[in-house]
């Protein structure tokens, strides 16, 4: 009897083992993914070391280094500290360290970011969050020209004013084809140290006065499940219309928008289905002006409620140069779809009663050894009508750690376009060498090809880089077919200027052209690379 109690326990406990396999089984099959053996360190302490703009070593070899330096507010302890995704006592997470870092480095006036992982005994580390600041009080001289357009100013900003993170900048500029405009704005990453951030701007000039305000609580972790946010715009500007180049009729638009959504997350941090419910107020009013030439667009009032549904799997990683100079690139790997429907007149039943539908795909992948292959179709209608669809395809190949060739392909179609709407193309939007707005209609081809060539030259804090490119497109009018024999070609060479210790190093452009059709010469003067 005894010998049969054995085993009869023997069976038990090994149905008891085989459950156990069997449930754990099924949670690695059924986990998405994401089971795996966590981490048992506790992090004891957190330190956050900032760093200057300057290196000690760099301040002691320059005077004007060291100069900027005690010039230079170090930002403050709790700015960085207020975007950890961890902290003391948490249990240690890669995942969540590697995400700090980018999360770090999104800030615009600091330029690299760092997190050690030090261990203290078997079951303790400390955690140490390495800085480095931009300078971040920057004025600046706006001279931008391309296409027969050229704009000259001055600017003057602080991305990280008294070391507290928030930004307040000042502009003058003047447009040769719209005279002189002043603009002024405020950005807060941290509203009261919390998650919040907030933006507020206005801009006023011979053909525009604009107001923008924005709030948003994002999905700024991983882990995040819900984000919060609205909007609120008025504006008032006339609005040209141009064939070949040249403006043929003007109107007065006067328009006030807002909006507000609630977004929830589900699913494991790198594979989300994101559910969003959006409404919009949009008022749209058309007037005579100076210039008006045509009939007016009819006067609009939306009020639309959408619903959205996005998923998103997703990986990163660490590059450079692809479009910066030094600093590291957080380059965005995987899939994106999302869609969106809404309808107007929902539910408060007053302005047009229409569909807005809308659509996209983002696809990341690394198709070889220092290659990168961007591909990304988008397509929405709003108020029947108003039908866009745009398809790119971007790719990037580190032939050597100092040179990269960069593609870039462009499809742009558009359907029952109102008269207040154009698709252009010319020497401002990609076609170096070209007047502005040189080709306008309903469908356009942009393909632009360049070798980007890198160097370790550093004058003073700018790192000097240099292109070659050829260009190709055209824009064709409703009732025409694409014909690729049609497309303007331009060949051409520029210098890059990287500001490395400027807030997200912008790229200083001067690209020299020749259409290859119309013949010619143009010099195109920017900011960042062309794509």
């Amino acid at each position: 009897m005894r010998r049969s109690e054995n085993h009869d326990r023997f069976h038990t406990h090994d149905r008891a083992r085989s459950a156990v396999f069997f449930v754990l089984g099924i949670t690695i099959l059924f986990g998405v993914g994401d089971v795996a053996f966590a981490s048992t360190e506790i992090i004891r302490e957190i330190r956050i070391v900032r760093g200057n703009v300057f290196t000690e070593a760099e301040a002691n070899q320059n005077r004007a280094f060291h100069t900027a330096n005690v010039m230079h507010i170090t930002t403050r302890d709790h700015v960085i500290r207020g975007k950890l995704l961890f902290g003391e006592g948490d249990v240690v997470d890669d995942e969540l360290l590697v995400a700090t870092e980018r999360a770090i480095r999104d800030l615009e006036f600091v330029n690299e970011a760092r997190i050690r992982v030090i261990r203290v005994d078997d079951r303790t580390v400390d955690i140490e969050v390495h800085t480095d600041d931009a300078w971040t009080l920057v004025p600046g001289i706006v001279f931008e020209s391309g296409g027969g357009i050229t704009e000259v100013g001055a600017t003057a900003a602080d991305t990280n004013f008294a070391g507290f993170g928030k930004k307040l900048w000042v502009e003058g500029i003047h447009k040769t084809d719209e005279g002189t405009n002043y603009a002024a704005g405020y950005t807060d990453p941290q509203v009261l140290n919390t998650w919040w951030q907030a933006d507020v701007d206005f801009k006023t000039g011979p053909l525009i006065d604009a107001v923008n305000f924005s709030a948003l609580r994002p999905f700024y972790s991983p882990d995040t499940e819900w984000a919060f946010g609205g909007s609120a715009n008025w504006r008032r500007a006339e609005r040209p219309e141009f064939e070949n180049g040249d403006e043929v009729n003007r109107f007065l638009e006067s328009s006030q928008r807002a909006q507000i959504f609630a977004a929830r997350a589900f699913g494991p941090r790198y594979n989300k289905l994101t559910a969003e419910l959006q409404f919009v107020y949009d008022e749209r009013r058309f007037d005579f002006t100076k210039g008006t030439t045509d009939s007016l667009p009819d006067d609009e009032l939306n009020l639309t409620t959408s619903v959205g549904l996005f998923w998103r799997k997703e990986s990163w990683v660490k590059e450079n140069r692809i479009r910066k100079m030094t600093i590291t690139e957080d380059i965005r790997l995987g899939h994106r779809v999302g869609a969106r429907v809404g309808r107007a007149g929902i539910p408060i039943p007053k302005g047009e009663k229409h569909w807005a539908v809308s659509g996209s795909y983002r696809h990341a992948m690394v198709p070889g050894n220092g290659q990168y292959l961007f591909f990304s179709n988008d397509v929405a209608t709003e108020n029947d009508q108003n039908t866009i669809l745009l398809t790119q395809a971007r790719y990037f190949y580190k032939v050597t750690p100092w040179q990269t060739l960069a593609l870039n392909v462009q499809f742009k179609r558009a359907w029952n376009l109102e008269s207040s709407q154009q698709i252009l193309l010319g020497g401002e939007s990609g076609l170096r060498g070209f007047r502005a707005r040189r080709f306008n209609g309903n469908k356009s081809v942009l393909m632009n090809a360049e070798t980007r060539l890198f160097s370790p030259l550093e004058i003073y804090t700018v790192a000097l880089g240099a292109v070659a490119f050829v260009d190709a497109g055209r824009a064709w009018e409703s009732g025409s077919r694409i014909d690729l024999d049609e497309l303007g070609y331009s060949v051409g060479f520029g210098m890059r200027f990287g500001f490395t210790r400027a807030p997200g190093e912008p790229i200083g452009r001067i690209d020299f052209g020749w259409p290859l059709s119309d013949g010619g010469f143009a010099i195109t003067i920017g900011s960042e690379q062309q794509f």
